[in-house]
């Protein structure tokens, strides 16, 4: 009877140890077992509103969002946030080689540079700084009806926006610095279409769009081509990566 007693008590303690295990430390088991190690942030964390349109990362590894109250910038510890109107919607953004950040909003576009203030009471320069330049005054008048720059992309040369229905490309200017604007000689240049511009992505240095019943289209110099079996693409994309096949030849997806 004494033996019979002592296995039942080792069966109720082990059942014990399992359960708190499971049920009360969760959190380890999950660890042990692969969970991966994702933060999520709120709105009321990171200071702006809820929607994020795009990110991307500099060469430092800082984040930045379009977010719908504005710029957002992580650097792993600190959030930042950057606004440059009353309506500093961003609904696209990209980083330049000259480490701008290129973005388009809501009948708006331009790009964030770095300030290099010096700091108070450290006579260092803050590499978060920036101000914002506005593009949106080098279109001219007809040109500057439009709402939502849907994408924003950058080639070797120029930087390209999207939006309905018109297409802009930008020519950065190798004298602005933080202490002056760029001087704008024709270096804004737009296509305007009555059906709609349906997406925009440049890959190996080419830069495609789409136009609605006419297919996926190339733009070269001020011109953009149509492309053999692009209209099986007319209704748009998302987006577009590069693809080798067997024989080595470079193609897209």
């Amino acid at each position: 009877m004494v033996h019979t007693k002592n296995n039942t008590s080792k069966k109720s303690y082990s059942f014990c140890i399992l359960f708190l295990i499971v049920f009360i430390f969760p959190g380890t088991l999950w660890s042990q077992t692969g969970k991966p190690f994702i933060i999520n942030w709120l709105p009321k964390e990171y200071g702006a509103k809820a929607q994020n349109w795009g990110v991307v990362q500099d060469k430092r590894g800082v984040m930045y969002f379009a977010n719908s109250d504005g710029l957002l910038e992580y650097d792993g510890v600190t959030w930042r946030h950057q606004e440059f109107a009353e309506n500093s919607f961003i609904r696209s953004l990209a980083i330049g080689a000259d480490s701008n950040i290129y973005i388009g909003g809501k009948g708006e576009l331009g790009y964030f540079m770095a300030a290099n203030e010096m700091q108070k009471n450290t006579g260092l320069k803050n590499p978060f700084n920036r101000k914002y330049i506005s593009l949106t005054k080098y279109l001219k008048p007809k040109d500057r009806d439009f709402t939502d720059v849907w994408r924003t992309c950058i080639s070797s040369q120029y930087v390209f926006f999207q939006t309905k229905r018109r297409l802009f490309r930008y020519a950065p200017s190798q004298t602005a610095n933080s202490n002056h604007d760029s001087v704008c000689h024709n270096c804004m240049y737009a296509w305007t279409t009555d059906e709609r511009f349906g997406g925009l992505s440049v890959v190996n240095n080419h830069i495609y769009t789409t136009i609605t019943h006419k297919g996926l289209m190339e733009i070269k110099g001020d011109s953009i081509m149509p492309l053999p079996g692009g209209e099986k693409i007319e209704n748009g994309f998302t987006f577009i990566v590069p693809y080798n096949d067997t024989a080595g030849s470079k193609k897209i997806l």
